[in-house]
Order: structure tokens, then sequence, then C-alpha cells
């Protein structure tokens, strides 16, 4: 995961976690069910938790 957040934070752009999340999950192809997700305590997003 950190990889393509490396990669699409590398522009140079200031970029707001909101920015980051559908620039990472295109890039890693992730589908609408993968973005939905939820970790075990269904409190947030796996991807969400994943990047913060």
């Amino acid at each position: 995961m950190t990889l393509p957040i490396l990669q699409v934070a590398g522009s140079g752009e200031d970029l707001a976690l909101a920015t980051l999340r559908p620039a990472v999950a295109r890039r890693l192809s992730l589908s609408e069910a993968d973005l939905a997700e939820k970790i075990p305590s269904g409190r947030q997003t796996r991807i969400l938790n994943r990047m913060s």
C-alpha cells in the first residue's frame, strides 16, 4: 500500500487523504466492492484504515 501512496504523492502537490484515496484506488485497480469493504469493527473502510 505504501508504494502507490508514494507514487501518487510524488507529484509534488499537497494532497489531502480524500484526494489520495481515489488516485490510489485507480492505481491498484480496486473495485467499488473493494473500496466499500469494512474492517472487522465496521467503523471504517479497509482502504482508509490502511492509508491512515
